[in-house]
C-alpha cells in the first residue's frame, strides 16, 4: 500500500464584515453623533462615511480601518459645526453602503436634564415646559410647569420615563430615564 501526500490549497475568501448597527443620534443644536457596531471585520476595507445634504451629491468626512475584529468593534464620529436642515449620511466598504437620514434642527434639539441621577432638584435645558413623569409601566405620576428647575423632593425614589411639551413641540424623551435617589 502506497501514500501520497498531495499539498492542497484553499483559497478562501473572508466572510463579508457584518453591520450589526448604524446609528446617528443628535448631539446637540450643532452635531450630530455617529455610531456603528460591526461584526467580522476580518479582511474588511476602510469604512468611508459620507455626508449630503440632499441625498445625491455626498463628501466624504471620515475614513477608518477597520480592527480586524472576529468578534466586531464600535466606532464612533461626531460630525460639528453643522447647520439647521437634513442630513443624510453613508456608511460604505467592501462595495456596501448603508444610509440614514436625520433632522437637525432648534425644533429638534435633545433635552439635556442633569444631574442624573438625581438626588431632588433636577435641571433642564427646555424653559417654559410642562414636564410629565411617568413610572416604568406607563402611568402617569406628575405633571411640572417649568422654567429649569423642577423640585422631585415629594415623589417617590425610582426610575421615572418624561415627555415633554413647550408648546411648539411635545416629545417622548425615548431612552431617557430619570432616576432619582437620595443619599
Amino acid at each position: 500500500m502506497e501514500f501520497y501526500i498531495i499539498p492542497i490549497r484553499i483559497f478562501a475568501k473572508p466572510l463579508p464584515l457584518e453591520l450589526l448597527t448604524f446609528q446617528p443620534s443628535i448631539f446637540s443644536r450643532a452635531a450630530i453623533q455617529l455610531q456603528w457596531q460591526t461584526a467580522n471585520e476580518v479582511g474588511t476595507d476602510p469604512m468611508l462615511l459620507y455626508r449630503s445634504r440632499d441625498g445625491v451629491e455626498w463628501e466624504m468626512i471620515y475614513a477608518t480601518n477597520s480592527k480586524g475584529s472576529r468578534a466586531g468593534s464600535y466606532y464612533t464620529y461626531l460630525d460639528e459645526n453643522l447647520t439647521d436642515g437634513i442630513y443624510y449620511y453613508k456608511l460604505e466598504t467592501n462595495g456596501k453602503s448603508w444610509i440614514r437620514t436625520v433632522k437637525l434642527g432648534s425644533a429638534v434639539a435633545p433635552v439635556t436634564l442633569y444631574p442624573n441621577p438625581t438626588d431632588g432638584i433636577l435641571h433642564l435645558s427646555e424653559p417654559q415646559s410642562t414636564l410629565s413623569l411617568y413610572n416604568p409601566i406607563g402611568q402617569l405620576i406628575a405633571n411640572y410647569e417649568t422654567t429649569n428647575e423642577i423640585d422631585l423632593s415629594q415623589l417617590p425614589k425610582g426610575i421615572y420615563y418624561l415627555e415633554l411639551e413647550n408648546g411648539e413641540r411635545k416629545m417622548v424623551v425615548k431612552n431617557k430615564k430619570l432616576v432619582y435617589w437620595q443619599m
